[in-house]
């Protein structure tokens, strides 16, 4: 691919990171620095330190300050790109306090063969077809107009002739952020049931409960207890409104 050091940084929050961790990765793989880093945390953002692609272990010979031009020093924050699947812990270097250290990962290093206009946000909305199917529609509309480049899918997007199992468990293990809308019967939903426990087990896959219609909590998923939900407080045009755009902060848009 071209260098992606030399094309400009999109301006879209999600689109930031993923072209941030292509950036990292693509650097790494040319040897221009390596694969770990260091985050030093302060008062007014974050420090990028990268460890030199000679060494992988840490001293303060091969500790240097991460500059690429494009970004103005204005990256995307280390617990987005964690939170996306591009970073993952590094142990094998020494622990510092509000520094942590992290390890691209091999999603990261994906990113290298996809062209820049392919870099998107991959969302699958899983709901109970009787219950919230206008709201996956409005929730799909609303973000394809905000997010250039963004793929959602929902159960209308399969096609004549795919397994239709199958074509749901891959797009579920390949997404980027997992909502699931919840009214006062999803929770019978086999199908559901079974969406929530692939999308658990894509552990770079950002996962976002919604609560509508009045739904209370009966019979929830107790997995899901460790995500922060949304809930709509009214079922009216204001209280979707006020939902979507809490949504779209949980994205990085505001």
């Amino acid at each position: 691919m071209d260098n992606p050091l030399e094309q400009a940084a999109p301006e879209e929050p999600i689109a930031r990171v993923h072209a941030f961790a292509r950036d990292l990765a693509w650097g790494a793989a040319q040897g221009l620095w390596g694969p770990g880093f260091r985050v030093a945390r302060y008062a007014g953002g974050e420090m990028w330190l990268s460890l030199s692609a000679s060494s992988s272990r840490e001293d303060q010979t091969n500790l240097h300050t991460l500059r690429i031009d494009k970004w103005q020093g204005e990256f995307p924050e280390s617990d987005m790109l964690q939170s996306f699947g591009y970073f993952e812990p590094n142990d094998s270097v020494r622990p510092v306090q509000y520094q942590p250290a992290y390890l691209l990962t091999q999603k990261a290093f994906a990113l290298i063969d996809e062209k820049t206009s392919a870099v998107s946000l991959k969302v699958f909305i899983s709901h109970k077809q009787d219950e919230s199917s206008e709201f996956a529609s409005l929730i799909e509309a609303q973000l394809e107009a905000v997010i250039p480049g963004i793929h959602v899918f929902v159960d209308k997007d399969i096609r004549a002739g795919d397994v239709w199992l199958e074509r749901i468990e891959q797009e579920i293990r390949n997404s980027d952020v997992f909502i699931c809308l919840f009214g006062p019967t999803t929770p019978e939903s086999q199908m559901v049931q079974m969406e929530v426990q692939w999308a658990m087990e894509n552990l770079n896959c950002r996962i976002v409960p919604i609560w509508h219609h009045g739904y209370t909590g009966d019979s929830y998923p107790p997995e899901l207890n460790e995500f922060q939900r949304i809930e709509v407080p009214k079922e009216n045009a204001e209280g979707y409104s006020t939902a979507l755009q809490r949504l779209f902060f949980s994205l990085g848009r505001t």
